[in-house]
């Protein structure tokens, strides 16, 4: 038989409230998660008595029981003109088995109720009474009357029908509903939904205390972990969810890195998420690059093998051991960066055949240029007879062409024709001999001494075979000789030295004459070439 009793469950009321030096936190990661809800089925909503709770021990043991064999409210009202019933000093008693010689049963007293929400249960106020000496499945060492010292119980219906009034003596529909977590000092816990509806005979019941909490604490959004939520930090108003930051670290979910590492980098400082920072990151948009800490020009190779780290065009060491500049096949020692270029890549033209470096078939086949080679642009013969030899052949772009066009529209230097009205063509044309077979462009009508026929500064040089007359703007012989320091192109002929050793200078030696012995300014004193032998 159920009793609708008000007087006979009652406890004193507690005064006051506890401080946050009494709050108890549970081990609530010890409990397992929150599988369960404060809600029901609509199956349920027409039962006076739904209470499944599972009581857990310290062994891991566990055991769910039924507690609607007999079930008991006992609350207060506070009565408004205007405002339904509130519930206040509610109290829910709930048994295992019907009155009689067995003892299973679970008592939940909230003197500080004050509306749905949540309500800690570590001593400040409310509480649970557990008596558990013939409950089904739990063991001998745990049969006994435990009471709550840390949890929450979280109601959700505090409802005594929809009349406002003074309703004082009038028997009242109540329920109460919620979801309780609790632990006792001995580790034994309780949890799980309940919901117990009765007729109370309405009582007024002065001002109390209340403790209810909305769950969030500390104002974060998040319902504090405490009351089986997934706030990070329940004291923290900075930390928000667990749902929208995994690893708690302040950063959420879509701007963190890496949300299950609290010591990961953001994507605002690190881009690229490799866990450097966008300072230190060459490429921060890029997880490959390299870092300023082990790549200081950022040339994506690493301080240790560049030749220099504060230049990204320098070389590097796997190419240029010697780090002087020089590719290790160009360099004569790669060992050595007092050592030059190699052969073939010098640029000077080693064998005198007037191929220079790459330019020499000597260096397609070879690492030296070894002297005249076996086409006609590289023998030293006029193989077509059109006035030049070799690379002075505008055929020969290059060594390896063949020699054999004869006169051709290449060049104004090669066609057969006067084209200056100089009176010389072609090769037999200073303009064509001084500048590379290329234009006829000393053209008569040009004034001045370059074209008198006369060596008019005395350097040994005539008209066009002077330097001067290439020069000066307005061709005069002026000069004995130029210092190749100041004119780029300067041949040994005409720079004042006796570059040969043979005791003669320019004009006076004979390596610097035509062979027909005229005297010419644009070749070098050791120019002369002694051509192969034609039974060679």
């Amino acid at each position: 038989m159920r009793l609708a009793l008000i007087s006979l469950l009652m406890m004193p009321l507690v005064v006051g409230c506890g401080g946050e030096e009494d709050k108890v936190t549970p081990p609530i990661a010890a409990w397992g998660p929150n599988t369960d809800t404060a809600t029901e089925s609509d199956a349920d909503a027409d039962e006076p008595c739904v209470a499944d709770l599972t009581i857990a021990m310290p062994d891991g043991t566990s055991t769910e029981i039924n507690f609607c064999a007999d079930y008991r409210l006992s609350t207060e009202f506070e009565f408004d003109p205007d405002d339904p019933p509130e519930l206040r000093n509610p109290r829910v008693y709930l048994s295992a088995y019907e009155p009689g010689a067995f003892e299973c049963s679970i008592e939940i007293h909230e003197p500080a109720a004050c509306g749905p929400g949540y309500y800690r249960f570590d001593g400040s106020f409310g509480s649970t009474t557990l008596v558990t000496l013939d409950c089904m499945g739990v063991g001998d060492a745990y049969e006994g009357t435990f009471v709550s010292s840390a949890g929450y119980v979280q109601l959700t219906d505090l409802s005594a029908g929809e009349i406002p009034g003074d309703l004082t003596g009038t028997p009242l529909s109540t329920t109460i509903a919620g979801y309780m977590s609790v632990l006792s000092s001995e580790g034994v816990s309780i949890r799980g939904s309940f919901r117990v509806t009765d007729k109370i005979v309405g009582t007024d019941a002065e001002e109390a205390p209340c403790a209810v909490s909305d769950g969030d604490e500390d104002n974060d959004g998040a319902v504090d972990a405490y009351f089986d939520g997934d706030d990070c930090d329940d004291d923290d108003p900075t930390l928000g969810s667990i749902a929208t930051d995994a690893d708690c670290d302040g950063t959420l979910t879509t701007e963190d890195c890496d949300d299950e590492d609290p010591a990961s980098t953001t994507r605002g400082t690190d881009a690229d998420c490799d866990t450097v920072l966008t300072a230190d990151d060459c490429n921060d948009e890029d997880r490959e690059s390299t870092t300023v800490a082990t790549d200081a020009d950022c040339d994506g190779v690493i301080t240790d093998d560049d030749c220099d780290d504060d230049a990204p065009d320098s070389t590097i060491v796997a190419t240029d051991a010697d780090c002087d500049g020089l590719i290790t096949e160009e360099d004569a020692d790669d060992n050595d960066p007092s050592v030059g270029a190699a052969p073939c890549f010098n640029g000077v033209d080693d064998d005198d055949d007037g191929w220079i470096d790459s330019e020499d078939p000597d260096c397609l086949s070879s690492s030296e240029e070894t002297g005249f080679g076996s086409t006609s642009c590289n023998n030293g013969m006029d193989d077509d007879e059109d006035g030049w030899t070799d690379k002075s052949d505008p055929i020969c772009g290059d060594a390896t062409v063949t020699e054999d066009d004869g006169f051709s529209s290449l060049s104004e230097c090669n066609d057969g024709m006067d084209n200056d009205g100089h009176g010389d063509i072609d090769a037999d044309d200073l303009a064509c001999i001084n500048n590379s077979a290329l234009f006829e462009w000393e053209a008569p009508e040009r004034s001045g001494d370059c074209l008198d026929g006369i060596d008019n500064d005395g350097d040994g040089y005539t008209d066009g075979r002077d330097p001067d007359c290439e020069y000066t703007p307005y061709r005069f012989e002026h000069r004995l000789f130029r210092d190749p320091v100041d004119y780029d192109g300067i041949k040994q002929c005409y720079d004042g030295l006796d570059n040969d050793g043979d005791g003669h200078i320019d004009a006076a030696d004979a390596g610097c004459a035509e062979e027909d012995g005229t005297p010419n300014g644009f070749y070098d004193e050791t120019s002369v070439v002694t051509l192969p032998d034609d039974d060679t």
